[in-house]
């Protein structure tokens, strides 16, 4: 990801604003990311980035593969930093450090772990508006997968991740 702009402005409502400008082919995509509280949780900040760095464009990549899809849509995209920003809006300190991956058609996956408790919260955001969102998320061997989950509810799963609990079910 080349950012030609990056700046950080508090507004009057006391929120962090982060802007980027970000250079793709064919074009630049403006990226305005809206955080509830300052100072900004130092995993929410890696996370986002993780999701950033989905649009990189890797100049050594060969994208003559048609099986691949190597980029995210812009749907996917937007999206995803949408519900990052809505779900540290729930979490605030709280939010966990997580990791994105694009899948096979374009759409992200936003993945949580915690290897200690064995537990795993794996957001599906699709390709395009033709798919539903998803949410994912197991214990051991136990595993559930939510259609169309609510924000409230992925919020959560993703407390719930770091807590002896078992696993739990949507109301």
């Amino acid at each position: 990801m080349e950012a030609t702009k990056v700046k950080g402005i508090v507004n009057e409502e006391g929120q962090l604003i982060i802007e980027e400008t970000i250079n793709l082919s064919p074009g630049e995509v403006k990226v305005l990311i809206f955080n509830s509280a300052t100072p900004v949780n130092p995993d929410f900040d890696i996370t986002l980035k993780r999701l950033l760095e989905l649009k990189e464009i890797d100049l050594d990549l060969d994208e003559n593969d048609e099986d691949e899809i190597y980029y995210p849509s812009d749907y996917a995209f937007s999206g995803s930093i949408q519900l990052l920003n809505e779900l540290y809006k729930f979490l605030g300190d709280a939010f966990p450090r997580g990791y994105a991956s694009v899948e096979s058609r374009g759409g992200i996956d936003l993945i949580w772990n915690n290897k200690q408790l064995d537990k795993k919260v794996w957001i599906e955001f699709p390709v395009n508006e033709n798919f539903q969102p998803s949410v994912y998320y197991q214990i051991g061997d136990q595993s559930n997968l939510i259609k169309q989950p609510e924000t409230s509810f992925i919020a959560k799963l993703l407390e719930w991740l770091f807590t002896e609990d078992i696993l739990i079910v949507p109301e």
